[in-house]
């Protein structure tokens, strides 16, 4: 019982941290606000909290400018991610969108993939963004075989999960992505990347 206590106390110091941080980084002090992150992350040992605060501070980074220390932190929190879980989908989506911003392509599109695979071990992640930025970035290279099926698994998945009518037209990949990403479909309802 009281470790259960002990974990709780550590969930509710982590919920106040953020608020603290978030705070800081609307006043225009992100160095504050992670240095209220590294604080926690002194104090914790809760495998899932420091993913989450590692991931989180490489929010703040990004939000600071400092990609590379970013990137760092996404890796690192990534390292920690044990299930195939939202937090380590959006963990993907955050790699792969900050090595296509340094322009290697090649290494997002590698993170791209993992979340697709993510995507797919998960039940409740449609995969819509990471199928998105995939496609985006494959240009006009094909594929291999077993990435063209995953990519239609995720595509069927999405559709289904999603509640849209018919089928997804797996000859023509991007008008199934267009009809995804409608603001009926895509991740919560909307077209944008999930933050977070």
């Amino acid at each position: 019982m009281n470790e259960e206590k002990a974990e709780d106390d550590q969930w509710a110091g982590w919920f106040e941290v953020q608020r603290k941080a978030v705070n800081h980084s609307i006043n225009g002090s992100l160095r504050a606000a992670i240095e209220e992150v590294n604080g926690y992350l002194r104090m914790t040992s809760i495998r899932d909290i420091r993913r989450r605060a590692v991931g989180f501070r490489g929010d703040l980074w990004e939000e600071s400018g400092d990609l590379a220390a970013a990137k760092i932190d996404f890796m690192a929190a990534h390292e920690l991610s044990e299930d195939a879980d939202y937090e380590r989908y959006t963990l993907e989506l955050a790699l792969g969108c900050l090595n296509k911003k340094q322009k290697a392509n090649s290494e997002a599109i590698s993170w791209y993939l993992k979340a697709l695979e993510t995507a797919n071990a998960n039940p409740g992640i449609s995969g819509v963004e990471a199928l998105a930025e995939y496609v985006k970035l494959l240009d006009q290279e094909k594929p291999v075989q077993t990435e063209r099926d995953l990519m239609w698994r995720v595509a069927r998945k999405a559709w289904t999960l999603l509640k849209l009518e018919g089928a997804p037209n797996l000859d023509d990949l991007a008008a199934t992505l267009k009809i995804l990403k409608m603001p009926k479909g895509g991740e919560s309802g909307n077209s944008t990347a999930p933050r977070r």
